[in-house]
């Protein structure tokens, strides 16, 4: 069996969280994409979160690579007083311009997001309810971004508490998980899902991005995008490490 045969049955979708990790996985999910993947639901934190917004919310995968190639800066870049540098305000608005429904029921595939609630002091995740906000929430970079307040708590970045992105993910069924590898010291140890059943992928040598480093998203998706599209005709593998410099 190659990795399209599997790509080809029913499976969940989670995406990691990683700093300003979306060009790695708005490429990667291309590639799967391409090949004919389509999951039973999706679940994210962070970076993950917001592609995996994109994908619920059923735009193509040439729409999420144009609109990230021309992300600016000015984007999301609004200073303002409060628990972080930014307030939310282009972050929200620029995500109400790519997808037309405002509520996580209203999405084309069933789709969660995990949160990190101070009140709680753990993840929540979040799957009804205001979209946009819920999907901010799960992208606000503690004292990066304001948090976002609900229901009497602030809730920061998921990836705070779940890395893997996978709270939210149905007990049921096949798991792909898509994982941003970090080159942080103190992020390289974060324990993978443990969860039978799961394939995870990796795509390893890519460029690090930023907010100063916007620039490099065209080269880091399609380093990222070769990468994938290039693994599809090989064997299965449940862990898929890819790199994608020398493939």
């Amino acid at each position: 069996m190659t990795f399209n045969d599997y790509l080809l049955a029913p499976s969940h979708l989670a995406l990691s969280s990683g700093f300003f990790g979306f060009y790695s996985h708005a490429a990667t999910s291309a590639a799967l994409w391409e090949a004919g993947y389509r999951p039973s639901s999706i679940s994210g934190a962070s970076a993950g979160a917001l592609i995996g917004c994109l994908l619920a919310c059923g735009l193509s995968s040439n729409a999420i690579a144009e609109r990230l190639s021309l992300l600016q800066r000015s984007d999301f870049w609004r200073p303002g007083i409060g628990l972080g540098l930014l307030k939310p305000d282009g972050f929200k608005a620029t995500l109400r311009q790519l997808v037309p429904q405002r509520r996580f029921e209203d999405t084309e595939t069933p789709f969660s997001v995990s949160v990190y609630s101070v009140k709680e002091r753990g993840t929540k995740v979040i799957s009804s309810g205001d979209l946009i906000d819920g999907v901010f929430a799960s992208c606000a970079i503690p004292f990066l971004f304001h948090p976002q307040r609900m229901r009497g708590d602030l809730l920061w970045d998921g990836g705070i508490k779940d890395r893997p992105g996978v709270a939210g993910v149905p007990d049921d069924g096949e798991l792909l998980y898509l994982h941003i590898p970090s080159k942080s010291p103190w992020r390289r140890h974060v324990p993978l899902p443990e969860r039978v059943r799961t394939t995870r992928l990796a795509v390893h040598g890519l460029p690090r991005s930023g907010p100063s480093k916007l620039a490099l998203g065209p080269t880091i998706y399609g380093l990222a995008y070769q990468a994938v599209l290039a693994q599809m005709q090989r064997p299965y593998e449940s862990v898929l490490n890819i790199d994608a410099e020398t493939r």
